[in-house]
C-alpha cells in the first residue's frame, strides 16, 4: 500500500472515531436535555397546582368573610382571631377597626339581669328585605365562584402553552 492509501484510510478510520463521538455527545445532551425538559414541566406543574389552591383558599375565604350570612364572617373573624396563625387571613380583608367592632359586637357582657325567656321567638322567619339581601349576596357568590373558575381555566392554558414550549 502506498503512503497516501493509508492516510486516507487513516483519516477514514479518525473521521468515523470522531462521527461516533459526537453522535454519543449528541446522545447524552439530548439526554440531559430531555431530564431538564421533565424536570422543568413537573416544576412548573406544581406551582400551578399551589398557585391555583392559594387561589382557592383565598376565594373561599374571600366568600366567607363577605358572603350573605353576617353570622359566619362573625364567627369566622371571631375563630381566626383567636387561633394563633388565623388572624393573618382576617386581616387581609378586614381593617383593625372593623374587627374590633365585630369582636366587640360577640364579646360576652357580664350582667345582673335575669333573662325574660318569654321574649324569645322564632328567628327562622325573614322579613322580605332579609331574603332579597339574601339573593343579592348569593349573585354576588355566584359572580366571584364564574370570575374563580375562569381564572382556573386561563392557568390551566397557560399552563398548557408553557408545556408544549418547553
Amino acid at each position: 500500500m502506498s503512503k497516501i492509501m493509508v492516510r486516507v484510510i487513516y483519516s477514514g478510520l479518525f473521521l468515523c472515531y470522531n462521527f461516533f463521538t459526537l453522535c454519543e455527545r449528541i446522545e447524552i445532551m439530548t439526554k440531559k436535555r430531555i431530564a431538564l425538559k421533565i424536570v422543568r414541566r413537573v416544576g412548573i406543574c406544581i406551582l400551578t397546582t399551589v398557585v391555583l389552591l392559594l387561589i382557592g383558599l383565598l376565594g373561599v375565604v374571600r366568600i366567607m368573610e363577605f358572603g350573605p350570612s353576617k353570622t359566619a364572617r362573625n364567627l369566622f373573624v371571631n375563630s381566626a382571631m383567636e387561633s394563633s396563625a388565623g388572624g393573618i387571613l382576617v386581616t387581609l380583608f378586614f381593617s383593625d377597626e372593623e374587627i374590633a367592632r365585630i369582636r366587640a359586637i360577640n364579646s360576652i357582657q357580664k350582667t345582673d339581669e335575669v333573662t325574660d325567656s318569654s321574649l324569645i321567638s322564632d328567628t327562622t322567619i325573614l322579613t322580605q328585605e332579609e331574603k332579597s339581601m339574601i339573593e343579592v349576596n348569593q349573585k354576588k357568590i355566584i359572580r366571584i365562584g364564574l370570575i374563580l373558575a375562569i381564572l382556573i381555566t386561563i392557568l390551566a392554558f397557560v399552563a398548557i402553552i408553557v408545556f408544549k414550549l418547553i
